[in-house]
């Protein structure tokens, strides 16, 4: 999920950025509302609702009272997995307030719904998150394309997930589409999936579970995706789901993007340490690569 310069814009696109964060910020608000009353506590009480109050606040009802959510500090917003629940501490009325949800996609769609309202509010204040970003659903001429890439290499059973394929926002700008979905090569074993980044006109697609380093992994699909690191070489994490003959897991993959010709490799040893570390879902392969 360091600051730039913000961009010249005319009165215009502001307020075409401003109209694009309202939107946003209402359909994290719904995903969020819905999966909250599904499956999450705050301090032990069940959720009730998640009312808008702004930009940047947030009143999450509970069965027992009211928290104002504070979505102006990125940074306070954070989890830890503690006997299978993720804990997620975020800013609530000048303190830390526990959100508990059971680990599994439900996580993973409420954290990125907490890191778009966090985005969003950072960018409706003249600002802009740190680094790269996720934000909005893929293009379908970007689906497309990809498509068409992952024929031309000759894959079969191609599924794009579209609930896990976004577009790269860079500052307040659209610079690249992320897209995952399922395939698998011509010479693969198993079932297998992909990732893939359009730029520009330029769409570069690498297999991941059922191939290479990871042929023996059973692709399920893709339960979550997000920047794991925004440097110089950003890095993706990606959590699929893998069956084997002894169960069904969740296999964290790392994936660099150079931007400079839109390549991707997958980082087999970050890769790895999200897997020693057990990570299963975006907050969790941060901690494990860089300790927070």
């Amino acid at each position: 999920m360091g600051g730039e310069a913000a961009h010249a814009l005319r009165p215009s696109a502001i307020a075409m950025a401003a109209a694009d964060g309202e939107a946003m910020n209402a359909r994290a608000l719904l995903v969020l509302r819905r999966n909250l009353r599904e499956s999450a506590t705050w301090d032990g009480a069940p959720i009730v609702d998640l009312v808008a109050k702004g930009p940047c606040v947030s009143t999450l009802i509970t069965t027992k009272g009211r928290a104002a959510i504070d979505w102006s500090d990125a940074g306070n917003i954070a989890a830890e997995t503690i006997d299978g629940n993720d804990l997620f501490a975020v800013k609530a009325s000048g303190s830390i307030g526990g959100l508990s949800v059971k680990s599994g996609d439900t996580a993973d769609r409420i954290a990125m719904g907490m890191g778009l309202l966090a985005g969003n509010c950072q960018a409706g204040r003249g600002g802009h998150p740190a680094g790269l970003r996720l934000s909005g659903p893929a293009s379908t001429d970007a689906i497309k394309a990809v498509e068409d890439e992952a024929a031309r290499q000759k894959m079969t059973q191609i599924r794009v997930d579209s609930t896990q394929s976004f577009a790269v926002i860079d500052g307040n700008q659209t610079v690249a589409t992320l897209v995952t979905g399922e395939g698998s090569m011509p010479d693969a074993k198993r079932n297998g999936c992909f990732v893939a980044m359009k730029q520009g006109d330029e769409t570069m697609l690498i297999p991941t579970l059922g191939y290479g380093e990871y042929e023996f992994e059973t692709c399920g699909g893709p339960l979550a995706v997000g920047f794991v690191s925004t440097a110089v070489m950003p890095k993706l994490g990606i959590v699929f789901r893998s069956y084997s003959r002894e169960a069904e897991e969740t296999v964290p993959i790392i994936v660099e993007w150079d931007r400079s010709n839109n390549t991707l490799l997958i980082d087999d040893a970050a890769s790895r340490r999200a897997l020693d570390a057990r990570a299963i879902n975006i907050a969790q392969i941060r901690r494990a690569l860089n300790g927070r």
